[in-house]
């Protein structure tokens, strides 16, 4: 008698889980789908956002590059003049 009642008793919590399982699982899918599609929305808006500031830092590097190149090169030049300066009054 004792085991027909716990059998019984188990068959119902199956079912009973099984039924809510069937109802819920749809909704919890879809809302994780919606949370799973704005991770991914703010993932290529945080990948946008740091090409574009690698984008601009590597244009910023390539100005102060060259600017400090040239610059280089006028006082490469103006340490020449000094030299033949220099050498002249000697």
């Amino acid at each position: 008698m004792k085991s027909d009642k716990l059998v019984a008793g188990l068959l119902v919590g199956v079912l009973a889980g099984a039924i809510l399982g069937i109802l819920v699982a749809p909704k919890i899918a879809s809302a994780k789908r919606k949370m799973s599609g704005k991770k991914v929305d703010f993932a290529d808006e945080l990948k946008d956002k740091f090409d574009d500031l690698f984008e601009s830092v590597s244009e910023k590097f390539k100005n102060v590059q060259k600017e400090t190149s040239e610059f280089i090169e006028q006082e490469k030049q103006k340490i020449d003049e000094l030299k033949k300066a220099v050498k002249t009054t000697k």
